[in-house]
């Protein structure tokens, strides 16, 4: 049986590496966005302190405030689609139908497989509304 040292040097060896990374590539990313988001930092060369007017800008600019309503909405309405047509595909697998072993099946094989048989509907169809939500009207 282990002693309790070996335990908590076994212990400290796995957890200290990984809070090290943790606050390496999270922490301190976070910390420098926090402080650059009071400055007009465009990412490369000199910067000023503006302080406060970058959030004033932001919450005062329309386009902002559509954006979020504009997201809202979208998750909204893919939240209720998703489970419809999640809903009506499992009760669709579980009814007495044709091939049902097969499309049950094609349900768990991996996109490549799913792209000759012309099942890959899904990918077409994010990739369109992708493709709408950036049109200019």
């Amino acid at each position: 049986m282990k002693s309790q040292n070996e335990r908590k040097r076994t212990f400290m060896m796995i957890a200290v590496p990984i809070l090290l990374l943790f606050f390496c590539f999270n922490t301190v990313p976070l910390i420098r966005g926090f402080i650059y988001s009071f400055t007009n930092f465009r990412g490369y060369g000199k910067f000023d302190w503006v302080g406060l007017r970058n959030y004033i800008d932001l919450f005062t600019d329309t386009r902002v405030g559509n954006s979020y309503w504009f997201t809202f909405k979208l998750a909204l309405v893919a939240t209720i689609l998703i489970n419809i047509l999640s809903l009506i595909m499992a009760l669709a697998l579980n009814s007495k139908i044709r091939f049902k072993s097969f499309l049950r099946g094609m349900y768990f094989i991996k996109t490549p497989a799913r792209i000759p048989l012309g099942l890959s509907m899904g990918r077409k169809c994010a990739t369109l509304l992708f493709h709408l939500s950036f049109l200019q009207y």
